[in-house]
């Protein structure tokens, strides 16, 4: 008889997160910015992911009548505080690499919470570019996991003469690799892919440049995706509705 894990435990309240899949065309195709999670994180050490965290109380502010704002707030805060990219102009022009660096400690204070995003903004003169966000996904952790976070993806273009920077604190290795290299990796063993990194490098590897995996998995709405753990004869299987197990 299959266990549902689930039913061992009570169930958490999932915490509410965004997470930005940054892409840009390569050689070989499309290429994603992936990090790896410092082991001493105590959600996903070790796993190899995409910029992103959970929704602060300073997200809600700037789109309070988008019902996504807080998420795609959190996903431009997110992805600033972790690797260093901003999706944010100034005066209508694209930030360079210089203009980011001389955010440094805005970047700091952010990640300290010394101060929220919409402080940010307006003491630099920032737009942040909410229109380079592409929804495609929502995934919520199983219900058996004692820390859940119910997480909408957003697919973004790495901005032009930006160049990422890691914190070494959440991230402590980061690169650009295709989807394929980073399932084969997968397959080899090499590193830790939890099922919403998998299947979005699996939908992702079916496009061979930015433009198409923008038109091909931009949704307007999505609906939240939540695997399940099940347990037989002592081996445990997360099973993803609508997908195969992995």
């Amino acid at each position: 008889m299959d266990v549902k894990a689930e039913a061992v435990r009570d169930i958490v309240t999932p915490i509410d997160a965004a997470t930005i899949v940054l892409l840009r065309d390569g050689a070989d195709g499309a290429e994603v910015y992936m990090t790896v999670r410092a082991a001493t994180m105590d959600f996903q050490p070790n796993a190899l992911v995409f910029p992103g965290g959970k929704v602060s109380t300073g997200d809600i502010a700037l789109l309070p009548n988008d019902p996504l704002g807080r998420f795609k707030t959190a996903a431009i805060r997110e992805t600033f505080e972790e690797v260093g990219v901003l999706l944010a102009k100034r005066d209508g022009q694209q930030l360079t690499a210089q203009d980011v660096a001389a955010l440094s400690v805005w970047r700091k204070q952010l990640v300290g919470h010394s101060a929220n995003i919409d402080e940010f903004g307006i003491e630099t003169g920032l737009t942040f570019d909410f229109d380079a966000l592409h929804l495609i996904s929502r995934w919520v952790t199983p219900r058996a996991m004692p820390k859940r976070f119910d997480t909408y993806f957003f697919l973004a273009r790495m901005p032009e003469g930006q160049v990422p920077a890691p914190d070494n604190y959440e991230a402590v290795a980061a690169s650009w690799l295709t989807p394929k290299q980073a399932l084969l990796m997968s397959e080899r063993s090499e590193c830790l892919l939890l099922p919403p990194t998998y299947w979005t490098l699996k939908d992702l590897a079916e496009y061979g440049s930015v433009d198409e995996a923008i038109r091909g998995l931009v949704r307007e709405t999505v609906e939240p995706v939540e695997p399940v753990i099940t347990k037989k004869d002592g081996k445990t299987t997360i099973e993803v509705p609508g997908r195969n197990a992995h």
